[in-house]
Parts: C-alpha cells; structure tokens; sequence
C-alpha cells in the first residue's frame, strides 16, 4: 500500500510538472498570436498606399453617396454631414493618418448637408 501511494504521490508531481509546462506554453502561444495579429496589421497592404491615392478612394466613396434632393432636404431623409456614419466622417476615424488624409483632402468637404430641425 505504501509504495502504491508514493507511486501515486510521484504521478501527481508529474502531473503538476506538466500542467505547469502546458500553463507556460499556453501563455506563450497568447503572447505569439498577438504579436503575430500587430505584424499583420503592420505589414497589410493598405499601408502602401499613398496619401494621394487614399484620397481619390475616400473622394470617390463620398461622391458615390447621393446628394440628397430638395424633397429630401424638406423631409429629413438625408444623412446630416456631421453625422457620424456620413462616409467622410467614418474613413477620418480609421486611423490618424487616414483622418490627415481626409482633412488635406478638398474634394471631401465641398458638399455639406445640415440638418437644423430640433
């Protein structure tokens, strides 16, 4: 009985010896996944891409929205240019340097809708 119960005793040792490694392991794993989510946002192809031709996109995203009509000036149906889903306010809140580009860029602010109604 007595050896039986040490053999026992050793095996939970081993146990916690291996937990522990896997613990460590595990932790490990984490630290490596997240470093390799930073990298990929790091090295993402959008990163490339010039300032200038961030502009056309953003440009050509805000003149694909319609303009709204008179008849939708009259009736609210529009999206008031400081609403925050208006598209040149969503791409100027992705990143700084994609709101620098936003706000260097003219052509996104030439067309303004307000809404005055309370």
């Amino acid at each position: 009985l007595h050896s039986c119960q040490k053999y026992g005793a050793n095996l939970d040792e081993r146990v916690a010896l291996i937990q522990a490694t896997l613990d460590t392991l595990q932790e490990a794993k984490k630290e490596v996944d997240a470093l390799e989510a930073k990298l990929k946002t790091a090295l993402h192809p959008i990163r490339t891409v010039p300032n200038e031709v961030l502009g056309e996109i953003f440009s050509a995203l805000v003149e694909a929205s319609p303009a709204p009509s008179f008849q939708d000036l009259q009736d609210g149906n529009f999206v008031d240019s400081l609403n925050m889903v208006s598209p040149v306010w969503v791409v100027s809140q992705v990143s700084s340097r994609w709101r620098e580009t936003a706000l260097a860029t003219s052509r996104l602010w030439t067309r303004v809708s307000l809404s005055f109604q309370a």
